[in-house]
């Protein structure tokens, strides 16, 4: 059922680009955009690998670890945000300035290590 009804879709959007260019355009020119969006976030991720602030923080000084998070684009601090839910809030603005990010990411790290120091004290 639901591969009929795509197919009928797809159908009507190849039948309307063959017939209307103007819809052809924007129709490819929404198609780059959104592989390009698709392949800076692939080269994020590869970039950003198994980087983890919590983990990472821990295991360096907090200048190392300001340093690593220098070497980061803001593209790709967003993505670790992101996947490691570091805002679960939303507080952070869509256009934060790549200092604001790492300073973000790093202040949830010390926040985090700290809890967890005091979760395990005896």
């Amino acid at each position: 059922m639901m591969d009929r009804t795509l197919s009928s879709l797809f159908k009507v959007i190849e039948d309307e680009a063959g017939t209307n260019a103007a819809f052809a355009a924007r129709l490819e020119a929404s198609l780059s955009r959104f592989a390009e969006d698709h392949v800076q976030k692939r080269r994020a991720e590869d970039r950003v690998g198994s980087f983890h602030p919590l983990i990472d923080y821990r295991k360096s000084a907090p200048a190392d670890f300001a340093a690593r998070l220098d070497g980061f684009s803001p593209v790709e601090l967003r993505l670790i945000i992101e996947r490691h839910h570091l805002d679960p809030s939303a507080t952070l603005k869509s256009r934060s300035s790549k200092k604001a990010l790492a300073e973000f990411i790093l202040t949830a790290a010390r926040a985090r290590a700290e809890r967890d120091a005091r979760l395990f004290e005896y």
